[in-house]
């Protein structure tokens, strides 16, 4: 095998074809190809391979090219052997194996189409894409040309790109496959805060522009109805969401929403500083003054040195250390310092948590860190910065009870770094008292454009200096002109800041002129631990920063505006190409807190009188407090709060106080002064009376409990503006009563007792009346009558008669009021009122009425009583007295003509009407009234009805009366006989008249039927009016004898006669 020359593996073409050229130094080689290393019969020239392959033998250079390979029988082994003239065929076993690989072309499916909002990734269009790393994939544009992954990962224009895929270590890639990208803009969304901060209850109105329709989401991810937030009531962060969309595409932004809140009081973080602490290095190197390191003291620092460094040899350490375990996840941090040194030395410096064990030996957890993301931008120079890490390892963050600081040593290169201290924060209701404002103070040198310049002429001296409180003291920052660095000084206050806090910055230049153009080169940054607040303050921005000239000019105080946020940390950064300034003093730091004064003038001093309420603007909070003082230092606190009530006895003059700050239970900061003057008091002349609902009477009536006092002013003083206090009195204090201050005070809802009150006066000249010279007045209001209290008639009279009310009561002396209404509003007086005749009688209150009209009535009359102990009775409470007068109707009648018969002897009682209780009279009005039985005439008679109560119609009814009487009847014969036999009847009697009535008497009133027999006597005859139906008042007197001869008689009482002589009567 070793006489053949062939490459192994060979790779079939992307065709599918390869080719075995073997080649061997035997003379006239010649070679044949087997599948195995056994394989008895070779591979021939056209010969089919069992997965389709073609087999073709060059007969003069015996190279085998083989096609139609596929993946499905790779790896191809083939075995070669060589004949030539000098030796024979290799032996079974001895063949030259050859290993033909297929180059796969992977298969790749896109999508045809790609469609996306700004911008389309042609690998999304990849649907069969092999994240296994083992493709490569390349993509063209529309021409095809090739473009680069990052430019196929951000298609913004529409158009038709293609795929292609290769797998890598092959050379065959796959077909170019097309996808059609469409790409739709983004809608605008513009105008976006991305952060605001505002304190609690309030709004924020959310603003943003779009090309789209925009959307607002609250943090919860619902739908605002409008882009306002609401009152925003719950402090902390929120994020709100604002989505534009165009109706494919949308783009969202966040507004990051701080709510703060300036009364609630910010969370107080305390040091806790390790109080232990341990050293060694490897072989060189030491740790100078370590106690320094755990001494509680920022300024103060121990060092850690190395010697000249050789294979690690030299790396010194510092191990700080706490006596109890820390638990945690808490964070722990150590402040470093580098001495003028190069600043690659803080590579060397590593920090690590530990964890002491039973032996007290400190152990790691997990591994060294460097601290050098920390010196970012410093350049080298006297540096102090901290370092803040949570001990952990590879289980996560552990409990720890210490820390290590390592400096590792540089190959011949002696070096140092200093360490302050270490500490973890503790939250705290209250700190200790009296340790100062300034907790710690770091200085430095930062570069500016990232040169990293080497220069000993920028720094900072005596740092500390400023928290001295010593205003002849100073540390200086110094910046040579021209150096692109800045000298950089950091106070970190002991509490967070509250809001109306200033920050007061005292700075000198011997020899200069200060003023805020002289200051361009000083950059002020406050900050919230690491959180810029506010933007930052360039020395000469006139409306963040005031400056106020001490002595000389040279000196003066800076003063940075209040912020709307809390801090704990001020940057004062001095530098630049520009600057002016090559040096600075810094004197003092310090804050100070809002002391200004409710109605004070700029100097914050306020002209107030005795009892004069002095009140801070600054809101309160329950970790601010206040102390008043007499004096800027030490004197007697007057006062403890956000108010100092001033003596009701202080005298006239000018007062100073001075206000301390208490924070978290500490005094703090420095105190401010308030300038009070006090003015005199008006004399107790000033207020000659006070007159009671205008009068001097001190027992009054009060219905409504509504009295008005009035203060009466002297003659002097003359009081100019004066402003009147009114007070009342309990019996015990007096009570201001709120926002009464004209003279005059109108009282309401008072019930009936005795009250006091007190009123004083001010003016432009005087104070109010001390509370000892107020004017008194007392007044006694009395109750009101009651309904009960009286007693009163009703009446009932008739019309045109005089009602009379006669009230009476058991009050003392009372005197009673009439009235219209029982709300008084129309007394009745002696008068005549629409025809009606009124008169009281003031001594015994009696009320007569007269001319009242039925048709007025009922009606009702109020009286009211007041007596010695009582006023008239309230609106509503009156007693009421009720008036009817009584007008029976004018009777009726079925005829006002009415016509009676002499003869009957009509009397006034016959008179018809279709009412009962009806009397008359000759008269229409007055007169007497008839006897029911006088006999009626002719003539008109008049009728009243007559009540139960005696009253008669005052309209009486006319009735005209016609008393009838016809003449007797007459007759020839006034004494007329009849035979009985002729059975004479009434109807018999002879007159000269008809409708004759005839009685058997002169007085009988029942006449005889007409039928009746006649009998001898005497007859009376009366004459009926057709008419009128009377009958004659005399009557005809007619006497009747009826006449009855014997019977005759005969002899012969039968009598017989023949016809034939014609008998007559006559022949009897």
């Amino acid at each position: 095998a070793s006489d053949i020359i062939i490459a192994s593996p060979v790779s079939v073409s992307c065709a599918g074809t390869a080719v075995l050229s073997p080649a061997s130094n035997l003379s006239g080689a010649k070679f044949k190809y087997y599948r195995d290393q056994t394989q008895t019969t070779p591979i021939v020239d056209g010969e089919i391979g069992s997965f389709g392959e073609v087999y073709a033998i060059n007969a003069s250079t015996s190279v085998l090219t083989v096609t139609g390979l596929t993946a499905l029988g790779t790896p191809y082994n083939y075995f070669v052997s060589v004949i030539s003239a000098s030796t024979c065929e290799n032996v079974a076993g001895d063949r030259k194996q050859v290993v033909v690989n297929y180059a796969p072309i992977p298969a790749l499916t896109v999508t045809g189409t790609l469609a996306g909002c700004a911008k389309v990734n042609l690998k999304d269009a990849i649907t069969n894409f092999d994240a296994t790393g083992n493709t490569t994939y390349t993509f063209f544009d529309a021409l095809s040309n090739p473009i680069t992954d990052i430019a196929a990962s951000n298609i913004i224009a529409n158009g038709t790109y293609f795929i292609q895929a290769q797998k890598i270590g092959f050379d065959c890639p796959s077909v170019k496959l097309p996808v059609v990208a469409t790409v739709t803009a983004i809608p605008t969304l513009t105008g976006v805060t991305s952060s605001i901060v505002v304190t609690k209850g309030s709004p924020v109105t959310l603003n943003g522009t779009s090309s789209g329709t925009i959307s607002w989401y609250d943090p919860q991810g619902n739908v605002l109805g409008s882009n306002s937030t609401g009152p925003l009531n719950t402090v902390g962060v929120f994020t709100y969401t604002v989505v534009a969309s165009n109706g494919t595409c949308n783009t969202s932004q966040t507004v990051t929403i701080s709510v703060i809140d300036p009364a609630t009081c910010d969370t107080l973080l305390e040091r806790v500083y390790a109080n232990t602490e341990l050293s060694g290095s490897i072989i060189t190197g030491a740790v100078t003054s370590g106690p320094l390191a755990v001494d509680k003291d920022p300024s103060t620092y121990s060092t850690i040195t190395t010697g000249l460094g050789l294979l690690g040899i030299g790396t010194t350490w510092q191990n700080l250390q706490w006596p109890t375990t820390i638990p945690k996840g808490t964070p722990v941090t150590v402040k470093l310092g580098l001495d003028n040194s190069l600043i690659s030395v803080g590579q060397s410096i590593s920090v690590i948590g530990t964890k002491r064990d039973g032996s007290n030996n400190p152990i790691d957890i997990g591994t060294l860190q460097s601290v050098s993301g920390s010196l970012v931008n410093l350049l080298p120079g006297q540096n102090s910065f901290e370092y803040t890490f949570v001990p952990s390892n590879a289980s996560g963050v552990q409990n720890y009870d210490g820390i290590r600081v390592q400096l590792g040593s540089i190959l011949s290169v002696a070096q140092n770094i200093k360490v302050y201290d270490a500490y973890y924060e503790n939250q705290v209701s209250q700190i200790a008292c009296g340790q100062g404002d300034i907790e710690d103070i770091f200085s430095g040198v930062k570069e500016q454009a990232g040169l990293g310049v080497l220069t000993a002429t920028v720094g900072v001296s005596n740092p500390w200096n400023v928290a001295d409180g010593d205003i002849a003291t100073y540390a200086t920052m110094f910046n040579g002109v021209g150096v692109l660095a800045d000298a950089e000084l950091t106070a970190k206050f002991r509490t967070p800041s509250m809001v109306g806090d200033s920050l007061r910055i005292t700075i000198s230049k011997p020899g200069a002129l200060l003023s805020l153009g002289v200051l361009s080169g000083i950059n002020i940054q406050l900050y919230s631990v690491n959180i810029p607040v506010g933007p930052k303050i360039q020395g000469n921005d006139g409306n963040l920063l005031s400056l106020k000239l001490l002595a000389g000019d040279s000196m003066a105080m800076t003063i940075v505006s209040p912020q709307t946020q809390p801090y704990d940390k001020v940057v004062i950064s001095l530098g630049g190409l520009a600057n002016v300034l090559d040096q600075l003093r810094v004197h003092t730091i310090d804050r100070v807190t809002n002391t200004k004064i409710n109605g004070g003038d700029l100097n914050n001093s306020i002209t107030v009188c005795p009892s004069a309420t002095i009140t801070l603007t600054v809101p309160p909070k329950s970790c601010a407090d206040y102390a008043w003082y007499d004096s800027p230092t030490g004197g007697n606190k007057v006062a403890d709060g956000q108010t100092y009530k001033l003596p009701a006895t202080l005298a006239a003059g000018t007062y100073k106080y001075y206000i301390q700050p208490i924070r978290y239970g500490c005094p703090a900061l420095s105190r401010g002064e308030v300038t009070v003057v006090v003015k005199a008091t008006t004399p107790a002349s000033a207020i000659a009376s006070v007159t009671i609902n205008g009068g001097n009477s001190t027992i009054i009536c009060s219905e409504d409990g509504k009295v008005t006092l009035d203060a009466v002013l002297s003659t002097t003083p003359v009081l100019t503006t004066p402003v009147y206090s009114w007070y009342s009195f309990d019996g015990t204090t007096s009570n201001l009563v709120v926002d009464e201050t004209t003279s005059k005070l109108s009282l309401t809802g008072l019930a009936p007792g005795t009250y006091t009150y007190f009123v004083g006066v001010s003016s432009t000249v005087f104070c109010e009346t001390a509370p000892t010279d107020r004017k008194q007045v007392t007044f006694t209001i009395l109750p009101s009558s009651l309904e009960n209290d009286i007693t009163v008639n009703n009446a009932l009279i008739c019309l045109g008669t005089t009602a009379t009310l006669t009230p009476t009561s058991t009050l003392a002396n009372p005197v009673f009021f009439w009235y219209f209404d029982e709300n008084k509003t129309q007394p009745i007086l002696n008068s005549t009122v629409t025809g009606v005749t009124y008169a009281v009688d003031n001594i015994t209150g009696v009320l007569t009425v007269s001319g009242l009209k039925a048709t007025a009535t009922p009606i009702s009359y109020y009286v009211a009583v007041k007596s010695d102990n009582t006023c008239q009775n309230k609106n509503g409470g009156l007693k009421a007295a009720t008036v009817i007068v009584s007008d029976p109707a004018t009777p009726t009648s079925t005829t006002y003509n009415q016509t009676f018969c002499l003869v009957n002897k009509a009397t006034v009682a016959n008179i018809q009407v279709n009412e009962p209780n009806v009397i008359w009279y000759t008269l229409s009005a007055g007169g007497t009234a008839l006897d029911p039985t006088t006999l009626l005439a002719n003539g008109t008679y008049y009728g009243a009805i007559k009540d139960v109560n005696g009253c008669e119609s005052s309209v009486r009814s006319i009735v005209t009366v016609t008393v009838t009487d016809p003449l007797k009847p007459t007759t020839v014969d006034d004494t007329q006989d009849f035979c009985l036999v002729n059975n004479p009847k009434i109807s018999d009697l002879k007159t000269n008249e008809t409708n004759v009535v005839w009685y058997n008497s002169l007085v009988s009133v029942t006449p005889l039927d007409p039928t009746t027999a006649l009998a001898n006597g005497a007859y009376y005859a009366t004459l009926k009016d057709a008419t009128t139906g009377c009958e004659s008042s005399n009557r005809l007197l007619v006497t009747v004898t009826i006449t009855n001869p014997l019977t005759p008689t005969t002899t012969d009482d039968t009598q017989d006669f023949c016809l034939v002589n014609n008998p007559k009567v006559s022949d009897l």
